[in-house]
């Protein structure tokens, strides 16, 4: 076992055991650091792929949130949010897939598109924008049910922040009182779409189009990591040395206005659970970049909307 960044790493497999790797957000000190969780009633492969389905932001947490927001269901989902990809691509690289996206009205200078995210193979989602980054980590806990941890480095402005205090944990909630999927979040969304799937998605039934390039790559890079392991050689993604900080790519202008994403992901996504969520924002306001958010809201955990 291993501590980095306020986590515990575990390895399971035949020795020898690798190098764990050093992933930037993990490493950084000058940073607000928390740690959404939950445990998603599914196997783990499903919420992979979701990681590397750009098309379905638009869609799951933008429009169908209007259709819930007609019928009273939930807040309006921002618009950063309901942006459509005018391109999509999916590039396998050293350390997973690279993912860009080029939005309706954007030009290929933009970092959405000439930057990108990476899903970091085989368990790893990063992104972030406008200060913050994030790693989105799913643990298999066995065939049917996962750990999902939401890892966030706030860097407000991309500044060092002074005295950021100790790395914190937060749940996230993802079924009202009632049993029923909370969808007035964008992780809630995404819970949803994954577990209503079956605990093992029947991909029998499924027909992959032109928009699951992403999705076909991932199964590749699978069953290749698979073949390797059988014929005892390493997958995608292991290290038998130490290394320095691995720093990974991500865009910050997400989906071309960072400061509105810090905003719209403060009050729509797993953050608003967090409870350094009034000392982000305020942390913001100090390098001059005030979000705007009402910080006197109620139990956000508890209440509906």
């Amino acid at each position: 076992m291993r501590e980095l960044g306020g986590l515990v790493f575990a390895y399971l497999g035949p020795q020898p055991a690798p190098a764990l790797p050093r992933y930037d957000l993990f490493c950084w000190d000058d940073a607000i650091r928390d740690i959404g969780h939950t445990i998603v009633p599914c196997n783990f492969v499903q919420i992979m792929e979701n990681a590397v389905d750009l098309d379905h932001v638009a869609w799951l947490h933008g429009r169908y949130s209007e259709w819930l927001a007609d019928r009273d269901e939930a807040a309006r989902i921002p618009a950063t949010f309901s942006k459509l990809n005018r391109e999509v691509a999916f590039e396998k690289f050293e350390h997973g897939i690279r993912m860009r996206r080029q939005l309706h009205g954007q030009g290929t200078d933009a970092d959405d598109w000439s930057v990108g995210h990476p899903l970091v193979f085989p368990h790893m989602l990063r992104l972030g924008g406008g200060g913050s980054s994030h790693y989105h980590i799913r643990v298999p806990i066995d065939d049917e049910n996962t750990w999902v941890l939401w890892y966030t480095a706030w860097r407000p402005g991309g500044l060092p922040v002074p005295d950021p205090g100790p790395v914190t944990s937060f749940e996230v909630p993802w079924r009202w009182s009632d049993g029923e999927h909370r969808l007035d979040h964008v992780e809630g969304q995404d819970i949803m779409a994954w577990v209503t799937q079956g605990k093992i998605a029947d991909r029998s039934r499924e027909h992959l189009g032109t928009v699951d390039r992403g999705v076909i790559l991932l199964r590749r890079l699978y069953f290749e990591g698979m073949n390797a392991v059988a014929e005892g050689r390493d997958p995608l993604g292991v290290r038998r040395t130490a290394s320095e900080v691995i720093n990974m790519p991500q865009e910050n202008e997400k989906f071309g206005s960072g400061i509105d994403f810090v905003r719209d992901f403060l009050s729509s996504a797993y953050p608003r659970f967090s409870g350094r969520r009034a000392e982000i924002a305020r942390r913001y306001t100090e390098v001059g970049l005030d979000l705007g958010l009402d910080l006197d809201e109620p139990n956000l955990a508890e209440s509906p909307l």
